[in-house]
């Protein structure tokens, strides 16, 4: 029923309205419906629910239709479980006999379901007797062809036994004690004849108890859960019971104290095989929705604080899912997974996080396609940067087959090459965003040419001789160019290719500082990369001069800034590369390095 709703009082309105009502009833049924529904509209608690029965009181006497109308705009309005329920149980007497038809409504299910997972217990025990009471007498309730027929199902709806059975439940989960708990683990099995929401009630109380055995019992609980809920519905699915995947379930599954080490079998190992095999019977039933399902857990994944030992585990759920299809993630799912890595998950225990890490690239590249290579770039850069990513590992030769399916080589060269050329045409972009930018470019081409040193001779020249191309207008009078670059500045780029080629192939070294962490010796494996670069150095293929290097590297530091030191760093760092003939000096290099030191430590 429709109902404009007067005009909204302040609250010092209301609250002097009211001292002036429990002297004097002598006040007019407009002002009184006024106090009334401006209720409604402010944080009215359990003190005010006194002075609303007084007010509907009086407005009963003289209009008996208000309290209807006043009923059907609360249920719309109300959201807060805690004045909702209080209210309903105050008029429940009047509700239950004359307003069944807003008790089948969804807004009425609503604040009572809300009210049972709510962490009040006066609140929840306040809904439960609301539930109570409608099951009391079910067929007296109009719920057949109501808004809530689906919520109470088809035939077990007058079934009253089911529902002790549910109570029982909920009542027995506010108890304490294990014991009391595990009796009622076999009737669980009631929750799939219910409607997912009512599932999910149940499993909410089992994920907060303040036992952790409790809490183990409901996670393994809610997958047989999920398992016989999916079997009795192959159509499409329950968007009730994802949320309670995507939102109850992950947090739950956050705890680290759920993750136990017993007799040489972690727990958690068990419970990622749970989680992805109840993932993969989702998946499985319902193919049309695996985008769906896929995107939800991933965003779901996201809105969690993850600890380094849950996220390990979760992760490696993910990379054990079985999707039909390698598309299924969206632009923004990836974006999320990204914002996970770069900031969330920085201060973790390094060996769990780089497990994890690597575990979400590989989710990445199972379920999308990446088509565009901006987004491949930023992706590869990413994980790159914090070491998932190197040289002659398992995971470098994934990502290489995954680049080579479905990105072409020709295209992804043109593109660094027109990328390349934009960055030596424009301004000039500080050092830390310069190389950035150049090793998220080069990254994808090297890593699907790190096996064909063919490839990546012309890959390397292709790049290099592009950047020559844009050479100095050194007949300026005030610069080197067009857009102000000193000499050092329109050779910064080429270097910096040079050194980002170098930093690409390099091998993982130890951790300084983490004695405790194990650390095993690889075998010197040939990096096609770097033996490359040294070829077509020592070839002359790249005109590359040593004292043009020292000449710059004077330069920098007799700059004495910050900026310059950083800079400096870039030209250094070539020195291991070049061919001995190349170094004739090496007692003046190492003094320069030892001078560039010492003006950093004054």
């Amino acid at each position: 029923m429709e109902l404009d709703i007067p005009c909204q009082l302040e609250t010092d309105e209301i609250q002097e309205l009211s001292s002036h009502l429990k002297t004097s009833s002598n006040i007019s049924v407009e002002r009184l419906e006024e106090v009334a529904f401006s209720y409604l509209n402010s944080d009215a608690g359990k003190q005010e629910i006194k002075l609303i029965s007084r007010i509907l009181g009086l407005i009963e006497s003289q209009d008996p239709s208000f309290f209807q109308r006043y009923l059907n705009v609360f249920l719309d309005q109300i959201k807060d479980p805690v004045f909702g329920v209080h209210f309903l149980c105050t008029f429940s007497n009047a509700i239950f006999t004359d307003f069944k038809s807003e008790i089948v409504s969804t807004e009425f299910w609503r604040l009572v379901q809300s009210s049972l997972t709510h962490d009040c217990s006066l609140t929840r025990k306040r809904g439960l007797y609301l539930a109570k009471r409608f099951t009391d007498d079910l067929q007296s309730f109009p719920v057949q062809n109501s808004p809530v027929e689906n919520l109470f199902g088809d035939g077990f709806s007058k079934n009253k036994k089911i529902w002790e059975d549910y109570f029982l439940i909920l009542e027995c989960l506010e108890e304490k004690q294990v014991h009391i708990i595990q009796q009622i683990l076999n009737r669980l099995q009631i929750l799939q004849d219910f409607d997912a929401s009512w599932g999910a009630i149940v499993f909410g109380r089992f994920f907060v108890h303040q036992n952790v055995i409790v809490v183990r019992w409901g996670v393994e609980q809610f997958f047989n859960y999920v398992h016989a809920k999916t079997s009795s519905n192959a159509n499409q699915i329950d968007q009730c019971l994802l949320d309670s995947i995507v939102h109850q379930l992950l947090e739950t599954l956050n705890l680290t104290k759920l993750y136990t080490k017993e007799e040489g079998e972690h727990s958690g190992q068990t419970l990622a095989i749970q989680l992805s095999d109840c993932l993969n019977k989702l998946l499985a039933t319902y193919k049309e929705q695996q985008t769906l399902i896929i995107n939800s857990l991933v965003e779901g994944i996201s809105r969690v604080s993850w600890g380094p030992l849950p996220l390990l585990w979760i992760t490696d759920a993910l990379v054990k899912l079985q999707c039909s299809s390698d598309d299924l993630l969206s632009e923004k799912c990836v974006d999320l997974i990204l914002n996970l890595v770069e900031h969330h998950i920085v201060y973790q225990e390094p060996v769990l996080r780089g497990a994890a890490q690597q575990n979400l690239l590989n989710c990445i590249i199972s379920t999308t396609k990446l088509s565009s290579t901006n987004n491949l770039e930023r992706v590869l850069y990413t994980f790159w940067s914090k070491k998932v990513i190197f040289v002659n590992t398992a995971i470098w030769d994934k990502v290489e087959n995954y680049i080579s399916e479905h990105h072409n080589v020709d295209n992804m060269i043109a593109e660094v090459k027109q990328k390349m050329s934009s960055l030596s045409k424009n301004e000039l972009l500080p050092s830390n965003l310069l190389e950035k930018s150049v090793i998220s470019s080069l990254i994808p081409s090297l890593i699907v040419a790190s096996k064909n040193p063919q490839m990546m001779t012309k890959i390397i020249s292709e790049i290099i001789s592009t950047i020559n191309d844009q050479k100095p207008n050194e007949n300026r009078l005030y610069s080197s160019n067009r857009i102000n670059k000193n000499y050092e500045e329109s050779l910064r780029l080429k270097y910096q290719c040079l050194k980002a080629i170098k930093d690409i192939f390099a091998f993982p070294e130890k951790r300084k500082g983490k004695l405790y962490l194990k650390f095993t010796e690889t075998p010197e494996i040939s990096s096609v990369g770097v033996t490359t670069l040294k070829n077509i150095i020592a070839d002359k293929a790249i005109a590359l001069d040593i004292q043009e290097c020292l000449s710059i590297t004077r330069y920098l530091m007799a700059a004495e800034t910050v900026d310059s030191i950083g800079i400096v760093d870039v030209y250094i760092s070539l020195f291991d590369i070049l061919p001995v003939e190349f170094i004739k000096g090496k007692l003046f290099i190492v003094l320069l390095v030892a001078k560039l030191l010492n003006k950093l430590i004054d």
